[in-house]
């Protein structure tokens, strides 16, 4: 039996909601590599930590550098309701629900456990944060070390990292998806507004206020994630995205669905997953700038390629292309 909420989203057009909310979402990742910037040390914890595996990061979003990370588009979202006021394009009735309206802290998991059962709890969310650029400067700064640079470029397939964390998630009360990130303000100005347009258009189907609000909560928590400031637009950014699921009993935390872990960084306390990922998803590596001359650098390259093929892994190595003395 379909549920208001259901007939609603079908009156609009969509076949469910996870298609309305997908409609006002940039698109799925599709390329085919896409790169991981970390340190030295970083890239032989990632290669080599657990066996025959390729392990990266996903970190709880809220413990992430930028300050603003998981509040940013609603504040877009407000400023553009406000706006949308100002010339009558909403009326007070919807913009108070609007603004007033929290992004859900739960999740729909779908085929968990052995039944594939369907069930909405609490989450946590964690990221893992790639680029489309393989060679950008901006992106090795952030590993520089004095005059030198101390970062790896990792290339990973894409299809294979959809591939293992399907197999990893399977039967759990876990999500994951990938998604560039949408930093022109433009952009974020025209699916917000979008948006709104389709909750004006429910109101036509039904007056349930807390219909609107299910549906607003539920986009705020997606574009959460993917809305950053232009600032940071140098990152080409796309994030493998991952909804734990989070139990309580009693006021106790229950145990993951999968394991949690914690790590030191600069003061903070920082909960992060582990993404298995197999060794075929690693295309290439490639060095950070060095200033050295090219037969050190050929040197450096012929030794990572050696690094690689003793781990296990048939990838290649590269220097960067960025020519640089310090």
């Amino acid at each position: 039996m379909k549920s208001e909420l259901d007939i609603l989203v079908n009156n609009l057009g969509f076949e469910s909601c996870d298609e309305l909310y997908m409609r006002f979402l940039p698109r799925i990742f599709e390329g085919e590599i896409i790169y991981h910037y970390t340190s030295s040390a970083g890239l032989q914890s990632i290669l080599k930590d657990v066996p025959d595996t390729l392990v990266l990061r996903a970190s709880r979003f809220d413990c992430l550098n930028d300050k603003t990370e998981g509040i940013f588009a609603r504040t877009v979202f407000i400023d553009i309701c406000n706006e949308m006021r100002k010339k009558n394009e909403i009326d007070e009735s919807l913009y108070s629900i609007l603004v007033n309206t929290s992004p859900t802290k739960t999740a729909l998991f779908y085929n968990v456990g052995e039944k594939g059962k369907t069930t909405r709890i609490n989450r946590e969310q964690f990221v893992a944060s790639l680029s489309q650029d393989r060679d950008s400067l901006a992106m090795w700064k952030y590993y520089s070390k004095g005059i030198q640079y101390d970062g790896r470029n990792i290339g990973l397939l894409t299809k294979e990292i959809t591939n293992s964390l399907g197999v990893q998630f399977s039967g759990k009360e876990v999500l994951f998806r990938l998604y560039p990130v949408v930093y022109k303000r433009e952009k974020q100005e025209e699916l917000i507004t979008d948006f709104i347009s389709i909750i004006k258009e429910s109101r036509k189907y039904n007056q349930d206020d807390k219909l609107v609000r299910a549906l607003v909560a539920e986009q705020l928590s997606h574009w959460a994630l993917v809305f950053k400031n232009q600032y940071f637009s140098h990152e080409e950014e796309v994030r493998i995205i991952v909804d734990v699921g989070r139990k309580t009993k009693d006021g106790i935390l229950q145990e993951s669905p999968i394991p949690i872990k914690y790590r030191d960084s600069n003061g903070y306390i920082i909960p992060f997953i582990e993404l298995n990922l197999s060794k075929n998803s690693l295309k290439n590596v490639t060095l950070a700038p060095m200033g050295c001359e090219k037969d050190m650098k050929d040197i450096q390259k012929n030794i990572l390629e050696d690094m690689l093929c003793r781990y296990g892994y048939s990838a290649k190595g590269y220097n960067s292309d960025i020519d640089m003395r310090y």
